[in-house]
């Protein structure tokens, strides 16, 4: 159970990192993990409640893949990707100006103020690429913008 939970969290680190970097980082992560484990347990055979509070240590899938980027911008003089929690706050406001210029543009076409589609068709286009973006978020190296996974229950033993 307890080679599991490790291999789940490593896996939902390294399906965020670049492909050609995750190996490296996989056998890294993983061997920082097992140490800290044994530390953790004074030598003694882990269980799965000692894997998860050694996690919990590290933190997130996410912050890990984050702090990833930044020591890799730090070594590297590279930018670092966007914070998931900020490109999905990003996605959501598009989505919401979207639906306001469709709303507004329908509502002064509707009650005769203006006969000009430019409102809607600018909402309806920028829609369209939000749309787009997310589809493709997957495909693009080095993103995955996810929820955070914060309050996940852990299963009971």
């Amino acid at each position: 159970m307890v080679r599991k939970i490790i291999d789940q969290y490593v896996d939902d680190v390294v399906r965020q990192l670049p492909v050609s970097r995750r190996r490296q980082a996989e056998k890294k992560l993983r061997g920082a993990i097992y140490e800290m484990l044994t530390e953790y347990t004074d030598g003694e055979k882990p269980v799965s409640r000692d894997a998860r509070a050694v996690l919990r240590e590290l933190g997130s899938p996410d912050e890990v893949a984050d702090s990833y980027y930044r020591q890799r911008r730090k070594s590297a003089g590279k930018r670092g990707r966007i914070p998931a929690q900020t490109a999905w706050r990003i996605i959501r406001f598009m989505m919401i100006l979207s639906a306001v210029l469709v709303t507004v543009g329908t509502l002064l076409i509707v009650t005769g103020v203006t006969s000009n589609t430019a409102l809607v068709f600018t909402g309806a286009a920028l829609a369209l690429l939000v749309m787009v973006v997310r589809m493709s978020m997957p495909v693009i190296e080095g993103v995955r913008l996810s929820f955070v996974r914060k309050g996940k229950k852990e299963k009971k033993k």
